[in-house]
């Protein structure tokens, strides 16, 4: 498959520093050394990621990744980032992958792997499908997954958030971590967005700059509080986001959409995305109510089917029991028209009760 390459460089640290023992991800020569005991990406995925790159490639982002000294190239760890557009799964993912192919599980709404085509490549690259009224069956396959020494890719704010800044988180990701005892590692990206977001279909993006930092990691554990430890992702998620988007190459011009209103963009504000989201939680809740009762409905009538069988296998029960008197009988008043006597054979084996 086609690649983004990787090159050795001298990227900045989360205070701004520079960090020499770190590397970016960029159009350049291609660095690739996998771990032997890591787990590997099936074709399925590798088919994927090559289309999904392919379309960065072709219209000549410039990525640029920080921080992967961050990511463990062998074990499990949570990758948890922020959520601007539909391209934030290959981004913030990337960076593993293309660095040292090694594959990153993605929590994703369900509703995803029924779509038609798309849902059977979600399933056959093992990614981990979410139902938001029930979350979970997810967070036990993904600690599963992560107890495998799988990287899983985790977008806590569920849902993208339209002022580009960050939604409030759910808590799964702190969860999973700690249930698996793996790292938590804060991820931003931000540009992609300018590409493909809610309400704004795909767009020929020449040459976009795209940034992914990973931040250094939280090692949360069983007996820790998970609103605190989440408090704490979310603040440092806030920091990393906030320096990206200070550091962006095309800078953050005034009115843009992309650009938040925090600052000076048009994008809407913290209080517009909060009722945005809002507005998508009761549709959720009712999805899920509805999910519901449509359970219970099924419920009752398979008790109701149950009952029915139940009646329809006592009435043949009792059908064949006054059939198989009447044939006795039947047979019985037949030998006496032969004149048979009770130690007789009868003509017919057939006639025997």
């Amino acid at each position: 498959m086609t690649n983004q390459p990787v090159e050795r460089v001298e990227p900045v640290g989360e205070g701004g520093r520079r960090r020499a023992d770190a590397h970016e991800v960029r159009e350049s020569s291609v660095v690739h050394h996998q771990p032997v005991d890591v787990p590997r990406a099936s074709g399925v995925y590798r088919a994927a990621a090559g289309t999904a790159f392919g379309v960065m490639r072709l219209q000549g982002w410039r990525i640029r990744v920080r921080g992967l000294e961050h990511v463990p190239r062998r074990g499990g760890a949570v990758i948890v980032a922020n959520h601007t557009s539909f391209w934030d799964f290959f981004v913030s993912g990337g960076g593993p992958y293309l660095a040292w192919q090694r594959p990153v599980r993605i929590l994703a709404k369900a509703s995803l792997f029924d779509a038609p085509v798309f849902g059977p490549l979600m399933r056959r690259a093992e990614h981990i499908p979410v139902h938001r009224a029930s979350g979970a069956g997810a967070l036990a396959s993904a600690v599963e997954a992560l107890r495998r020494r799988e990287l899983v890719l985790v977008l806590p704010e569920q849902t993208i958030s339209p002022s580009f800044e960050l939604l409030p988180f759910k808590r799964g990701a702190v969860r999973m971590a700690a249930a698996a005892d793996v790292p938590l590692i804060p991820t931003v990206s931000w540009g992609s967005h300018r590409f493909h977001t809610v309400g704004r279909g795909p767009r020929w993006s020449w040459r976009l700059p795209v940034t992914v930092r990973y931040g250094e990691p939280l090692h949360p554990r069983v007996d820790d509080d998970p609103d605190e430890l989440g408090a704490t992702l979310r603040t440092r998620m806030r920091t990393l986001l906030e320096h990206e988007q200070r550091a962006y190459p095309d800078g953050t011009p005034s009115g843009a959409w992309w650009v938040p209103a925090r600052l000076g963009g048009s994008a809407p504000t913290l209080a517009q995305a909060d009722d945005y989201v809002s507005r998508l939680e009761a549709r959720w809740h009712a999805a899920a109510e509805r999910l519901r009762d449509a359970r219970e409905q099924v419920r009752g009538e398979a008790q109701h089917a149950r009952v029915k069988l139940e009646d329809a296998r006592e009435q043949v029960n009792e059908q064949a029991h006054h059939a198989r008197e009447r044939l006795r009988d039947g047979v019985e008043q037949t030998r006496e028209r032969i004149g048979l006597e009770p130690g007789d054979q009868p003509i017919s084996p057939a006639l025997e009760p």
